[in-house]
């Protein structure tokens, strides 16, 4: 009998876990034999630890304590830990579809050849978001893990890949090739791309995946992700991705300092009258600057000998 693992790892949500564990409870099929969850904290400092164990009575749930801080450094202790022949991830800030761990199930038992899937993820704003959010959507959907390939059953690739809110990997896989610490998110850092890093060399080590669209879960978006904070230190993370892989834009420093001062005056200016697609972009385009600069002085100042 194939056995899973249900993985969320934790870092300070104790709020929304709360409502994740909730939603895990339901699922059809979560008492059945061969099904375990495990709840990785990243070494939270609020009432994470209280919740889990007061959920320990009503689910197959097992605690586990990552002191290392960093989004990687959980799943890879996840993985350590997991008796499931399949790992099913997901995040402490979703609402799952009932259906959600039979429709994995059955995928994955249709098809053994394949070795991961991914299914949709809506995002669920808990306030309503603000006329700017509406507006410019299309170029924030990326901010709120929204992901949805279709109605039908396809094969991934390495431009269709799921979020990390919502995918499963054979466990074997996940051992074989253990996320990268030096990228996630860490504390406040919003660097990412673990998993898509991950699954990118899943595809070129020759193993296939597949979408499950009916594998559905809701990811749920406080008020607080609903800023121009957020938005600036999402794409941020973005630009911070880019100088680690080789792929930022090769500028200079005096032209990243111009860039920087260029959208800044233009946001500053652009937001007292212009619709909001032309001051984001110069929102967004300073964060990815100033992220850029950032790295420039730092690989500039490892480049100059010490005296």
């Amino acid at each position: 009998m194939m056995r899973y693992t249900i993985a969320i790892c934790t870092y300070n949500r104790a709020a929304l876990l709360e409502r994740t564990l909730t939603s895990l409870s339901q699922l059809v099929g979560i008492q059945s034999t061969g099904i375990e969850v495990i709840v990785v904290d990243n070494h939270s400092t609020d009432t994470t630890a209280q919740v889990i164990e007061a959920w320990k009575p009503k689910l197959p749930l097992r605690y586990c304590h990552e002191p290392q801080q960093g989004h990687c450094f959980a799943r890879n202790c996840a993985v350590a830990q997991a008796q499931g022949d399949v790992i099913l991830w997901t995040d402490d800030d979703v609402q799952l579809d009932p259906n959600w761990l039979n429709a994995y199930r059955q995928a994955i038992e249709s098809d053994p050849a394949a070795s991961f899937w991914g299914g949709p993820i809506e995002p669920l704003f808990l306030t309503p978001p603000p006329r700017w959010v509406q507006q410019n959507w299309s170029r924030l959907a990326g901010c709120y893990a929204a992901r949805d390939l279709g109605l039908a059953p396809r094969e991934l690739d390495a431009d269709h890949l799921p979020y990390g809110a919502n995918f499963a990997v054979r466990t074997e896989a996940c051992r074989q090739f253990p996320f990268d610490t030096q990228l996630g998110r860490r504390g406040a850092n919003l660097m990412g791309d673990d998993e898509r890093d991950f699954l990118w060399r899943l595809l070129q080590a020759k193993h296939r995946g597949r979408w499950v669209p009916s594998a559905k879960l809701q990811h749920l978006i406080p008020s607080n992700r609903l800023t121009l904070q957020y938005v600036r230190d999402y794409f941020a993370g973005q630009a911070a991705v880019q100088c680690r892989g080789g792929t930022a834009p090769a500028f200079n420093a005096d032209q990243l300092a111009q860039a920087v001062r260029h959208h800044w005056l233009a946001w500053q200016f652009t937001r007292l009258y212009a619709p909001s697609p032309i001051w984001l972009d110069h929102w967004i385009k300073l964060a990815m600057f100033r992220q850029w600069q950032k790295d420039k002085a730092a690989e500039s100042a490892l480049a100059t000998p010490s005296r």
